[in-house]
């Protein structure tokens, strides 16, 4: 029986790399990528779980690591990756969830990007159910923790990226963007929201949570 378990202890938190991480499950682990315009299918089979039981690290952000971790099977799993924040979602595990800005702030876009964009690596993070917890990984490790954990957990990241962009200087369209999100987090403080995704790629809103964090 395969031991998940070190497959888990293995893996390391990497944002803003997004390539790198593509490159290195490609090169090193050996899976499969069918890239496409916005999104990259990554199909990872038994070798692929044989080799991760070898090396010495494996690079994931948060949705890498919650999708290995509810669909990965002794014959392997398939991942989606998206580039873009607007790409329908599919094939996402029902224990996977996401938490992000609530619709109440997230509700409009520019030149084809949700408001949320402008947050880059701190648009959202993604979690997996495990018994009456969640499991995911940020930068310090694993975490596994109840729900409202959690949500102080992404609520802390999105403070500290809505007061770096306070003091950014942006032009054109995210200058309005920018505006336009910290307008709407100051009508309805840092809400944030806890999504689910249908069979056919659509967010279902299942909570939100919302914390009055002064800017």
């Amino acid at each position: 029986m395969t031991d998940y378990n070190k497959i888990w202890s293995k893996c390391i938190y990497i944002v803003k790399d997004f390539n790198n991480i593509i490159a290195f499950w490609h090169t090193v682990i050996g899976a499969h990528i069918d890239h496409m315009k916005d999104s990259s299918i990554m199909y990872i089979d038994e070798k692929c779980i044989e080799r991760m039981l070898e090396i010495d690290y494996i690079p994931v952000d948060s949705r890498i690591f919650a999708m290995l971790y509810t669909s990965i099977k002794p014959t392997g799993c398939i991942i989606v990756l998206h580039k873009n924040s607007n790409s329908r979602e599919f094939i996402v595990p029902l224990q996977c969830f996401y938490l992000s800005l609530s619709p109440n702030i997230n509700n409009t876009c520019y030149c084809g990007q949700e408001i949320k964009s402008i947050l880059y690596d701190a648009q959202g993070h993604w979690i997996a159910s495990i018994h009456n917890k969640y499991i995911g990984i940020t930068k310090y490790g694993i975490k596994e923790a109840y729900l409202t954990e959690w949500f102080n957990f992404y609520r802390d990241i999105l403070v500290d990226k809505l007061k770096y962009l306070k003091n950014k200087t942006y032009f054109g369209e995210r200058k309005k963007q920018k505006e336009d999100l910290l307008s709407s987090i100051k009508k309805y403080d840092t809400e944030i929201a806890m999504y689910s995704f249908n069979n056919i790629g659509y967010p279902i809103l299942l909570h939100t949570y919302s914390d009055i964090t002064p800017l």
